[in-house]
Formats: C-alpha cells, structure tokens, sequence
C-alpha cells in the first residue's frame, strides 16, 4: 500500500540553506515548519494501523513507502529526513511515470517533476 502524499504550500525561500542545516542536513527553521506536517502523518499511520485491515491479493495490508511529490518535495534532504524521522522508506513522486515524451527531455523533466504532479495528475483522471 502506497500513500501519496502531496506537499505544497511551504515558503520557496526555505530553499536557501545557511551552515546551520549542516552538512547535507534540512535547516533547523524546516523542521519546524514541516513538524505540524510530520504529526499528521504520524496519525494518519497509526489511524491505519489501528484499524483493522483485510489484505487482498495484491495489497500486503501494511504501508511500504511515503511518496512525496509537489515543488517542495524538491527541497535538498526532505526524503531523507522524511525517511529518518517516520522509520520508512520515503521516495520522490514522478508524475511523468505514465506520459510519453522524447526521451531526449528525460533530464529536463526530472528535475521538474515533482513541480507539475497536480497539473498531470489532473489532465490525466480522465484518461486512467
């Protein structure tokens, strides 16, 4: 079982680090602002534990990975931090995992990805 998880809304200026993240780390000013995102999180797994679940053939009935996706899943560590904090494996979205494009613009779209994960998952509801 997957749960995406759609981040938005956090200040882009948060992208500019200082040397208190440390090395590779995510700034003491993140962490408070994504803590009220954390807790939430933190419920919606206990929520879905708690409760009862029947597997079916191709669900396991646990929760393997957190995918982030959203410009601010582009934030240098947030996966990993994300990862660290939750105990879990914690993965970057791409919303270009169903769309045909030149392979040429594979770069390019990468780094994009997670910025356009609204606008193609709703251009796409229609065709899946």
């Amino acid at each position: 079982l997957i749960i995406l998880l759609l981040i938005m809304g956090l200040v882009i200026g948060l992208l500019s680090y200082d040397d208190s993240a440390g090395a590779g780390g995510v700034p003491e000013i993140l962490k408070s602002s994504i803590e009220p995102i954390l807790h939430e999180i933190r419920y919606t797994l206990d929520l879905y534990r708690d409760h009862a679940v029947k597997p079916s053939d191709k669900a396991t009935g646990r929760i393997e990975k957190i995918i982030l996706t959203g410009g601010t899943a582009l934030l240098p560590g947030i996966a990993d931090y994300f990862s660290k904090v939750l105990d879990m494996r914690v993965v970057l979205g791409d919303p270009w995992e169903r769309v045909h494009f030149h392979q040429d613009l594979k770069p390019l779209l990468a780094t994009i990805g997670p910025k356009f994960s609204v606008s193609i998952g709703l251009a796409l509801r229609e065709l899946l």
